[in-house]
Formats: C-alpha cells, structure tokens, sequence
C-alpha cells in the first residue's frame, strides 16, 4: 500500500514539474514574442481583413474635434515599412495571439499641431497590423495601412516615453506620392475654392481644424505626454 503510495506521489510531482516547466517555456517565448520586432513579407491588400468595429469616443469625422483631441498632426511620408510587434500576446494549442502594432518611419515633412522637427525621420506606430501567421489584417473598419512611399496626414498621441502613435481611422489620411512640392505650396498658399486640387484642400481643412481649437472631448484627468526632446523642433525645445 505504502509502495502504490510513493508511486503516486511521485507520479504527481512529476506532472507538476512538467506543468511548471510548460508554463515557463510558456512564458519566455511570450516574452520574447513580445520584445521582437517582426519583418513584414505579405502586401497589406492581400490577406484577409479584420475589421475592428469599435464606437469612438466621439465623431472622427469632425475635424476640428479630431485634430483637438490628438497631441501632433503633421504631413508626413514613410520612409520605411519597419515592421510589426505584439502586445498582450497569449498562447492556446500552440497558436500564438495578441495585439498587432506596425512600425513606420516618417519623415516630418509640415506641423500642423505641434512642434515636431521638420524633415526629421521619426518612428510612429499604428494600432493594427498583420496577426503571428502573416494569415489576416487587423484593421479598423473604413481605415487604411500607410504604405512606404507615400504621404498622409498623420494624427498622432504620444505616449510615457515619448513616442509617437496612432489608433484610430482618420489618422492617417492619404494624401499622394511624389508630391512634395504641392504639399509647400499648400502651406505658402491660401486655401483654394475648387476641392478638385485635393491636396491643397485636405490640408487646409486640417489647417482650419486646428485654428478652431476645439478641445471639447479632452479628458483633463488624463496624462498627456510631450514627445521625445529629439523630436522636436529647436524653437520648443
């Protein structure tokens, strides 16, 4: 009986071990999930999409609220497609989940909120992205990925590092390709009457957005963050 006992008791330490070491192994490779940054091999248009169908806290659509609300908003172009990171990752039956973030790096091209350095190169990232297998696009829904190459208004929070980032749809809206020189001369020119010139016109929309300061959804009781000191343009810093 004793024999049958000790049998059984060394049977369960056993399981136990395993179980604990399952869990660790478990546990370092989510942490090392979460630490990599993942290259990106699939074009954005060619997976399946998931669309996030979240209610925003108010209408993105009104400009003037949007832009009040965000912390920077400025012309940008991306530089580089970086890649893709995961938060809040978990494992079941071997399958690996979690929350998509992409990494781009966007040139400053024009501020118009805040005070980030002009034809400064800095990194953004943007909630949503390509799930573990590279199989699916988490995206909001009536949202876009910004691609490498092109150019968008970026609309952006910062957060407790310093760091640069965007979360909903409206926050990033595509402008063009190759048009540098049509973004200056919205920006040294009144705004014009036809909307058919469409770069000069989003632009101005922006522009007047911002000139309207409304900061009516701003929670007050949440932290606000300034950006990185190297980010900024001299004059603010």
């Amino acid at each position: 009986m004793k024999k049958k006992i000790l049998i059984g008791v060394i049977c369960l330490m056993t399981v136990l071990l395993v179980s604990v070491a399952a869990i660790r192994g478990g546990n370092s490779r989510i942490e090392k999930i979460e630490k990599t940054v993942y290259p990106i091999s699939v074009d954005f248009d060619s997976v399946q999409k998931n669309y996030l169908q979240g209610v925003p806290a108010y209408d993105v659509t009104d400009k003037a609220v949007h832009v009040g609300y965000m912390d920077h908003v400025f012309v940008g172009k991306v530089e580089k497609l970086v890649g893709t990171t995961y938060t809040d990752v978990s494992m079941e039956n071997g399958e690996v989940s979690g929350t998509p973030w992409t990494h781009y790096e966007v040139k400053v091209l024009k501020n118009i909120k805040g005070d980030l350095q002009e034809d400064l190169t800095i990194p953004v990232r943007k909630r949503g992205g390509l799930n573990y297998d590279s199989t699916m696009l988490t995206i909001n829904a009536q949202d876009v990925m910004p691609k490498e190459g092109y150019i968008y208004i970026f609309c952006t929070f910062v957060d407790e590092d310093g760091e640069l980032y965007i979360t909903c749809r409206e926050s990033n809206v595509y402008l063009g390709k190759d048009c540098e020189e049509k973004i200056q001369e919205a920006f040294a020119n009144p705004k014009p009457a036809d909307k058919d010139d469409f770069i000069a016109y989003t632009i101005h929309e922006y522009l007047e957005a911002e000139a309207k300061h409304d900061n009516s959804v701003v929670d007050e009781g949440s932290p606000r963050y300034r950006a990185r000191q190297a980010y900024l343009s001299p004059e603010a810093i």
